[in-house]
């Protein structure tokens, strides 16, 4: 026995509009626009329906604002006292739980817990030192009368 065959349910997008007997646009108006907007497409240039909108991000799922990477997490885990109680353990994410359970494991003695923990940490560390330091006044004067002073010795021997 066959399946009674469906019409399909009348759409609402204008490009099935034709399906319904009705006309989003007249033909000429339709060749118009993709006619304008041909004009301006192109390489980084997007047609003007696709574009980013102003005050709108582009990620909308992104990362939550005030959420940390890993290497920030291990450090603030790692630099923390000891004896610190956790307010709402339903607010951890599952990596700081799992960090937690790790530190929790190599305070306990056990040797795997403390290498795996500690070479976390370290490798984070080893990144956040590599950042260079952001220059301050001071520095930047310290800066400019040593290279006077080796422009200066440099223009003596060259004489």
């Amino acid at each position: 026995m066959m399946a009674p065959s469906r019409k399909p349910s009348p759409s609402k997008s204008p490009a099935r509009a034709h399906l319904r007997g009705q006309t989003a646009k007249t033909n000429i108006e339709a060749t118009v626009d993709s006619a304008s907007v041909q004009d301006h497409v192109g390489y980084g240039k997007p047609p003007k329906r696709n574009q980013w909108q102003k005050g709108i991000s582009g990620n909308h799922a992104g990362r939550k604002k005030g959420s940390k990477n890993k290497r920030t997490i291990i450090i603030e885990l790692m630099e923390q006292r000891l004896g610190r109680k956790i307010d709402d353990i339903s607010k951890l994410s599952r990596y700081e739980g799992m960090l937690l359970k790790g530190i929790q494991k190599a305070l306990g003695g056990d040797t795997k817990a403390m290498a795996f923990i500690l070479r976390r940490y370290d490798d984070a560390e080893s990144l956040r030192s590599r950042v260079e330091p952001i220059p301050s006044e001071q520095d930047e004067i310290v800066y400019a009368a040593l290279v006077e002073k080796i422009k200066r010795e440099l223009s003596e021997a060259s004489q």
